[in-house]
């Protein structure tokens, strides 16, 4: 058993018995159920670095995006000499830390591949060293070096095709949460303990290749942690033992999340789940009179400024894909214990309050944990932020829960993982649309002119109709999954092997559980929520859209009236009988003028003028109060019923019956799930900033 006098106040015994943070934070927080009023405004010094800091962010935008790149150093954790945002207010930063030895300066990091390394440079006017070339040309095997060298050419031709797309086979993968917390909680001397005694017990003398393999990775994170204590000792801070108080707390704990972008350049850097451990300090300090609410808010807001501050260096194509410079890292309040007390603190307000001490940002990206079992207070204060800032994401915590406990990490966008104890393999999406076209083609690619999936018979009947394309279309995703599958195997291979993630993995168990991810890309277009699932029962029952849309109103009309009668009207009648109709009539004619949409610009065109057109008509007759539809009754009714916007229940009424018309065999395309989640948002639009304005205008009395 541990024992550190910086543990005084600390209640528990089986999280010094083990690393084991999660018994660590039940042990010791105060869930908090009051509400904002708390709160502080920035310190001065947290005025004067933002300040500094935007300014520098300024000259970056001016510069095309890139404010500065390191050209001549490759990044570890020990290669840079401490940087600060501003050297003349360095005394300000209560948490200190720099990817490099300047602000916003990006790393040179050629592990993953050194061509998208010297890319990412000269695309954006700099020049790298030639002897870097020559060392990782010559001397020294990257990843993506190592992936090509194992590519089958059927990979080969599916990455040139792109029905596999976005191969992470030249920069870091991302999605592993390293749990920073144990820094701070036990100090960096156990935590080489713990390795040494996994290492001393690793395998039974025989020496399979899982055995070296993990004898390796052992080594090459004790070293990590090692090295982590050399770059903190830079910045004159001993991270050898535990902290001692909340500034410690966060400081250590920053170090080994620096140490993880220094040597990583992967999508989704995630932070974690932080907040409620971090908190537990925070709250000892202030008992003891050792800080003030200031100075706690300080804290928050200093380390969020330096999780703001994470760049990587990205060729141009992925800045463009991803619409800026994203990072994709998490940080996660809120949720629940499996106890069932709320897991929310004073330090989950102060997080999400940084959006209005620093005004608002996408990263890191603020994620509440969502409940209904929250506390009151701090759902309206989520709510607030997320109003005044458009900056939080919420993630269904009685979802992640079940599955993954109560101190799990958001590792990008939504997946999950269990904090400390498992990672996640990812990469890549498979291209669905293109693989319909295979089955149509027989696996020629058009654009290519080349054989890429299996040669097939192609269909060639004059019309294409569900039956005869399904079992292509099927027997063609058959061989995608599985050629996806072996893609990814061979990539994560690789990526261990040449590009490990030793500081991220130095705080993971070293018996961790790897589970794997995988995506999918391309959907075809459709038509929206409501209609696909009307196409595939007209389908099924063998009547034309039209009429089975009459029909189908005429049983949605059973519930509006018996709990929605104040939304029949004439309105109702319309819709009910004349939409249907009216569809055919409007896509036969479109179709006769305009001809068919074959390319996916102009499907998305399409979809989106049709949004647009059907979420006016919609918010149009909905303020009429003349009576709606059937089917847009039903999202009205349950608005009526929860405490839930309307957008909100539209969202859930299309996507439920996107979910049936899947079910029932119909195709589900991109589309479908724009209808299904931009509708009732921009419903809601028109409604708030049109219709009510138009239809319900009255002039004034004079």
């Amino acid at each position: 058993m541990y024992n550190f006098e910086q543990w005084n106040g600390f209640k528990g015994s089986i999280w010094k018995e083990e690393v084991n943070v999660r018994d660590f934070i039940q042990k010791n927080y105060k869930p908090y159920d009051g509400d904002e009023s708390f709160l502080v405004g920035p310190t001065e010094a947290t005025d004067k670095l933002w300040g500094a800091l935007q300014k520098l962010q300024k000259e970056e935008r001016a510069k095309g995006g890139v404010l500065d790149m390191d050209t001549e150093i490759v990044s570890t954790l020990t290669s840079h000499k401490p940087g600060y945002i501003d050297e003349d207010l360095k005394d300000l930063e209560k948490v200190v830390g720099l990817q490099t030895d300047k602000p916003l300066k990006r790393a040179f990091m050629p592990f993953g591949g050194i061509r998208m390394a010297e890319q990412s440079c000269t695309e954006n006017g700099y020049t790298p060293a030639p002897e870097l070339h020559k060392i990782f040309t010559e001397y020294h095997l990257t990843h993506s070096d190592a992936v090509f060298m194992a590519y089958t050419p059927e990979m080969r031709a599916a990455r040139k095709s792109h029905i596999i797309t976005g191969l992470p086979d030249t920069y870091g993968r991302g999605r592993i949460v390293g749990d920073y917390r144990r820094v701070a909680l036990y100090g960096i001397d156990v935590l080489i303990a713990e390795k040494q005694h996994d290492f001393a017990n690793c395998g039974d003398g025989t020496m399979t290749d899982d055995v070296i393999r993990q004898r390796q990775e052992i080594t090459l994170q004790v070293n990590a942690l090692k090295d982590m204590k050399v770059m903190a000792a830079s910045y004159g801070y001993d991270i050898s033992k535990p902290a001692s108080n909340a500034h410690e707390a966060f400081q250590w704990l920053y170090f080994g999340y620096l140490a993880a972008i220094k040597t990583q350049n992967g999508a989704a850097m995630s932070v974690g789940r932080i907040s409620t451990f971090l908190d537990i300090y925070v709250e000892r300090d202030l008992e003891n009179g050792v800080i003030t609410e200031s100075e706690a808010q300080e804290l928050v807001d200093h380390i969020v400024m330096k999780f703001r501050m994470v760049k990587f260096a990205r060729i141009t194509s992925y800045q463009e894909l991803f619409s800026g410079d994203p990072v994709w890292a998490t940080l996660e309040v809120g949720g629940t214990g499996l106890d069932g007390r709320s897991m929310v603190t004073k330090n989950d307000y102060r997080f999400l309050h940084t959006l209005e001490n620093m005004g608002p940002s996408p990263e890191p990206n603020m994620t509440v944990l969502y409940t209904s079992r929250l506390p009151e207070a701090f759902k309206k204060y989520a709510a607030h932020i997320s109003i005044v800032s458009s900056s939080i994401q919420y993630e269904n915590d009685d979802v992640m829960k079940p599955v993954w406990g109560d101190d799990y990490s958001i590792c990008c966008c939504v997946s999950a993982t269990q904090t400390g104890k498992e990672m996640q393999f990812f990469g890549a999406r498979a291209n669905l649309l293109k693989a319909l076209l295979y089955a149509i083609n027989g696996g020629m690619d058009e654009k290519l002119k080349t054989q890429v999936g299996p040669c097939y018979a192609p269909i060639t009947t004059d019309e294409l109709t569900w039956d005869i394309v399904k079992p292509a279309y099927l027997r063609m995703l058959d061989w995608l999954a599985g050629l996806y599958v072996n893609v990814l195997n061979l990539i994560h291979y690789m990526h261990d092997k040449y590009y490990y993630e030793a500081a991220e993995m130095a705080l993971i168990d070293t018996h961790v559980k790897r589970s794997f991810a995988t995506g999918i890309a391309g959907f075809s277009h459709c038509v929206d929520s409501i209609s696909a699932l009307n196409l595939r029962l007209a389908e099924l029952v063998g009547l034309p859209f039209s009429i089975e849309n009459v029909l189908m109103n005429l049983c949605l009309f059973v519930p509006q009236l018996l709990w929605g009668r104040r939304y029949i009207g004439l309105g109702t009648i319309i819709n009910s009988f004349c939409i249907g109709f009216i569809v055919t009539f409007t896509g036969d004619a479109m179709t006769a003028v305009f001809g068919s949409a074959d390319t996916l610009p102009v499907q998305l065109l399409w979809v989106a003028v049709a949004v647009l057109v059907i979420a006016l008509g919609c918010s149009l007759y909905q303020t009429a109060d003349l009576g709606v539809a059937p089917y847009d009754a039903l999202s009205l009714m349950l608005a009526d019923r929860l405490p839930v916007p309307y957008f909100g229940c539209r969202v859930f009424t299309d996507a439920l019956c996107a979910v049936l018309a899947f079910l029932l065999g119909g195709l589900i395309g991109l589309g479908t799930l724009i209808c299904a989640f931009g509708l009732g948002p921009f419903v809601q639009f028109f409604t708030r900033h049109f219709s009510e304005k138009v239809l319900r205008y009255k002039p004034e009395k004079k």
